[in-house]
């Protein structure tokens, strides 16, 4: 084989592991949507039948209260389209700052629909379709109360939310339940204190030792804080 062939054919070979290895290169990932580029877009692509969202309206609810900011001038637009779209999306993410969480069914427990609806009706209710001065009026008052909540943190809840209390316990049932007579069931009345603390576990339907193993295995739960000054969730403890 001529000398000249042999160095192509070696440069082959030697190229066979970088190419093997080689990886296609990947799609560009396309920008998350900015603030000023979902308002920008807030009438486009509404729900057949919600008109009152669109996408942006969506995506501007995930952005709590800076989302809530950058939709007040819509509230004035010209377009009633536009203006209902803002009052949504303003409505959306003032609820969620407060813990209302769409799609899911309330936990009266925690206030926060109580909360919103009392926040929605001070500062506005804004109405899309009313008066030109009324608009303005509610968009100024919510304005101002933006203002004054800005870095501020989400009140906490009247309550712990039924989640909240069995996410924190969840870990520790596995030690409650091997307290119980096999077969067995006890019930577990829990009060926690405002710090989120166990302000004390009573325990019925047991006997006294396995009253008291099943309170110490329950003892370390803790809940976020919240405002009552204590609450309490009746369990099943069942082996």
């Amino acid at each position: 084989m001529p000398v000249r062939s042999l160095l192509v054919a070696a440069a082959l070979l030697a190229a066979l592991p970088a190419a093997a290895h080689a990886q296609p290169t990947p799609p560009a990932i396309p920008p998350a949507p900015t603030i000023a580029s979902l308002v920008a877009s807030i009438d486009a692509d509404p729900d057949p039948l919600h008109a009152d969202y669109t996408p942006a309206v969506w995506a501007l609810c995930g952005h709590g209260l800076d989302g809530a900011r950058a939709v007040l001038p819509l509230l004035d637009a010209p377009d009633q389209m536009t203006r209902m779209h803002a009052s949504r999306a303003l409505e959306c993410a003032v609820a969620a700052w407060f813990g209302v969480k769409r799609g899911q069914t309330d936990d009266p427990r925690s206030g926060a629909t109580r909360r919103f609806e009392a926040a929605w009706m001070t500062n506005g209710p804004y109405a899309w379709d009313g008066a030109p001065a009324a608009r303005r009026a509610a968009r100024d008052r919510w304005a101002a109360w933006l203002t004054a909540h800005a870095n501020a943190a989400p009140p906490p809840p009247d309550q712990p939310s039924t989640a909240a209390i069995h996410a924190a316990l969840a870990p520790l049932l596995p030690a409650a339940q091997a307290c119980v007579t096999r077969g067995g069931r006890v019930t577990a009345a829990i009060t926690f204190a405002r710090s989120g603390a166990i302000r004390r576990i009573r325990v019925a339907g047991a006997s006294r030792a396995d009253a008291r193993c099943v309170e110490r295995a329950l003892a370390s739960a803790r809940v976020p804080r919240f405002t009552r000054r204590t609450s309490t969730l009746m369990i099943g403890v069942t082996r």
